[in-house]
């Protein structure tokens, strides 16, 4: 007898929506949900995809191990690493939206640990990503350009400000990814910032190899 893995999700926003489609479609049973203490979104998620425990706070779900297989967690930037690292001390396997934080050094403290964890870098599976994977493993040398993010707000704070940076970090790390997929570990030559009259940072033109 086949069992149905059954999945808990932390954080109910619309990447959330995405995944719990896809987990349904290819299987999953998915058993529990959280977000944020006293979010008005956990039971309206709850009940529009027949997920049957909402779990008050992210400690109450990890504690409940019992009602679920594995984690997916989908919750904002600036709050995934603290819920990833709780979340790796249960053992579970874990789905991780990306980027898991906005600064590498913030990593170190688990990057070398060996959890069954997977960061979601969903468009490497894109046909075209890995059309271009294929063509660049041929060739001898090769050229390439990529303008990111999709999309960022114009900054509003001037660049000593650490928190406008953070769109484009957290927007531009699908293109980061798609080129070290595409063409393997990348090294920086050299960044550069453009800056308007109010020292306001536009945009970064960097060279990698």
């Amino acid at each position: 007898m086949v069992t149905r893995l059954r999945l808990a999700m932390i954080g109910c926003g619309r990447i959330a929506d995405f995944h719990a489609h896809a987990f349904k479609e290819v299987g999953f049973d998915l058993s529990a949900i959280c977000s944020r203490r006293g979010s008005a979104r956990s039971q309206p998620f709850a009940d529009r995809h027949g997920i049957p425990r909402v779990f008050e706070n992210v400690p109450q779900l990890l504690e409940n191990r019992e009602h679920w297989d594995g984690l997916l967690i989908a919750v904002p930037v600036a709050e995934t690493l603290q819920v990833l690292r709780k979340s790796m001390e249960t053992g579970a396997p874990i789905l991780v939206e990306k980027p898991i934080a906005f600064r590498s050094e913030d990593l170190e403290l688990i990057r070398h640990k060996k959890y069954p964890v997977i960061v979601g870098y969903n468009r490497r599976f894109y046909r075209t990503v890995q059309r271009a994977r294929d063509l660049a493993s041929v060739s001898s040398s090769v050229i390439a350009e990529m303008t990111f993010p999709e999309s960022v707000m114009a900054p509003t704070a001037k660049s000593g400000d650490p928190q406008y940076l953070r769109p484009y970090f957290s927007n531009s790390v699908h293109g980061l990814d798609m080129l070290r997929f595409i063409f393997g570990d990348l090294e920086i030559q050299s960044v550069q910032r453009i800056t308007n009259e109010n020292d306001y940072v536009l945009g970064f033109v960097a060279l990698l190899s």
